[in-house]
């Protein structure tokens, strides 16, 4: 592959990147999600020398012993990754965080190749954040590094080597992730694209498009059958039947789920930016930068036709106004350039705001480390076969530091599949080890009355903060009674 002499070196936003993600990292992020354990799990489980399999979830009622709700590459690469570096906090956030660069240093490549400004590249990291930071240990992270490093490759592939593997990564990041599957679908259908007219006058250019084509999908699929153990029917049984219990709704309610919750209302106004880039660029059409945009906005209609509009969904309008960015201010008035570019710089900072606050909040004090006084307790408890003990994603980090003994229970998913075991109350016999994130879930739904404290930077209700996110409590059903308690 023969790089323009501007890419042979890497770029200081890459650096800038790679430093930014690493500072992150060191600062907990990111920062617990209440599916983390549902998501890495079967990793911890197969890096320990288990199968495929998530003890945490063996409440959920799954059709199959085995991980069969997702797909299972994510759990065999964090597997991979954890054998290499050890099960702990610092390792899970580590490969988020790695997954964070490879996807911002394959951007700013993008960016680079289509002509963007050296600027613009600096919010490419932020973008990231935006995407894919709130949503813990997800596997769309993972499956978007994929994605864009294989469409970087199609990008500057020469060799047809060179485009097997391109393809190839594009494809398994379709396959990490089904909600970001129709980006790949896209960016395979403008990378074939822009094959066929790169190879104009080649009479072998069907052969050298399809060809690769056809491998990349052939290896992606064997992969997958090797990797369920060829059980291909139990597989889609048990992953469809959960996805119709998780995925309710219209496609109109889903829309709006997520403009207002995905991760929050902070997206908006890079979304309402994204709108009048898209006015502007529909005036020119014809060039490269604006059929990538295109392509990322057609990955967005198609994830919203098949209801795979949520988490993560928004990179693909973070990534199309980043690309359509370049023609749009390329074609204004200098003076409505500059507007525009405080505008997308202030959208992106702003979709950022409540990382922002927390690393705020870290640095003044305001949100500590304090275990509180049931940390030795917790610490010390045990599964029974009278006493099931639960963990949430906040106590398996900050306490156990995700090497959890045999026998505990992921508390956000001690029910049956698609219910919150919160909204049950605690079983009898149950033993809840929890932050307080659990605990204001089971204060919502009208269990505890116990009052945890909060830090709100604004003096308004939202957005607030757990002053104490590390403290442990430790709860029965014998709390669950309604009446006041102190923060412990």
């Amino acid at each position: 592959m023969n790089l323009p002499r501007r890419l042979r070196f890497i770029p200081l936003s890459v650096a800038g990147a790679l430093a930014l993600f690493f500072v992150l990292w060191r600062m907990d992020f990111p920062k617990p999600a209440n599916d983390d354990l549902f998501y890495c799990g079967a990793a911890i489980n197969l890096a320990g020398g288990g199968n495929l399999s998530n003890p945490l979830l063996v409440r959920q009622g799954f059709s199959s012993q085995l991980f069969f709700v997702y797909p299972p590459l994510h759990s065999y690469a964090l597997a991979s990754w954890l054998k290499l570096f050890g099960v702990s906090a610092a390792s899970l956030t580590g490969f988020q965080a790695a997954m964070y660069v490879i996807t911002a240093a394959a951007t700013i490549f993008i960016l680079r190749r289509f002509g963007g400004p050296v600027w613009l590249e600096w919010l490419v990291p932020l973008g990231v954040c935006t995407a894919f930071m709130p949503l813990g240990f997800r596997p769309e992270a993972m499956a978007g590094a994929l994605i864009m490093a294989g469409f970087a490759m199609l990008v500057y592939s020469r060799a047809l080597i060179a485009t097997l593997f391109g393809f190839l990564l594009t494809f398994f990041g379709a396959s990490a992730a089904p909600r970001m599957a129709p980006l790949s679908v896209a960016f395979t259908v403008l990378a074939a694209y822009r094959l066929w007219k790169n190879l104009e006058g080649d009479k072998s250019k069907p052969w050298k498009i399809l060809a690769p084509m056809a491998a990349a999908f052939g290896i992606t699929t064997l992969v997958f059958l090797v990797q369920i153990h060829f059980c291909l029917g139990e597989f889609w049984h048990t992953f469809s039947v959960h996805a119709h219990e998780r995925v309710l709704g219209s496609r109109i309610t889903l829309a709006m789920q997520f403009l207002f919750a995905y991760p929050d209302t902070t997206q908006l106004p890079l979304l309402l930016l994204l709108v009048e880039f898209l006015f502007f660029a529909c005036q020119r059409p014809g060039n490269e930068p604006t059929h990538l945009g295109f392509a990322a906005l057609g990955g967005l209609l198609l994830a919203a036709a098949f209801k795979l509009l949520g988490h993560g969904s928004i990179w693909f309008g973070v990534l199309a106004v980043l690309v359509l960015a370049i023609p749009v201010l390329n074609g204004v008035p200098r003076a409505h350039a500059k507007l525009l570019k405080f505008g997308l710089a202030g959208s992106i900072l702003f979709a950022n705001i409540a990382s922002c606050a927390q690393i705020y909040g870290t640095l003044r004090g305001k949100i500590d480390t304090d275990p509180g006084r049931r940390r030795d307790q917790a610490f010390a408890m045990r599964s029974t076969p009278d006493h099931s003990v639960l963990v949430d994603n906040q106590v398996a980090r900050y306490l156990f530091d995700y090497r959890l003994p045999a026998g505990f229970i992921d508390a956000r998913f001690a029910g049956l599949d698609a219910e919150d075991y919160a909204s049950q109350g605690i079983r009898e016999g149950d033993v809840v080890l929890c932050g307080p994130e659990t605990v204001a879930a089971f204060r919502v739904y009208g269990y505890l009355r116990k009052q945890t404290a909060q830090w709100r930077p604004l003096g308004l209700p939202k957005p607030a903060f757990d002053t104490h996110p590390r403290r442990v409590y430790v709860l029965t059903s014998k709390d669950c009674e309604l009446k006041e308690s102190d923060d412990q």
